[in-house]
């Protein structure tokens, strides 16, 4: 089980994992930097952890 990678685990069919692998992560993370700052509170955490992706 710990030696194997988890996505060959997961159904290749389902939606969401079919989604995850085309949305552009990058660019909704930099359009979310804007309203983040590292001088206030804790820093941001990847949009991916956020939505639970």
């Amino acid at each position: 089980m710990f030696g194997t990678d988890l996505l060959m685990q997961l159904d290749p069919t389902d939606l969401l994992l079919k989604l995850a692998s085309v949305t552009p992560w990058e660019v909704f993370e930099e359009l979310f930097s804007t309203h983040y700052t590292a001088s206030i509170g804790a820093p941001n955490k990847p949009i991916r952890l956020m939505l639970g992706y």
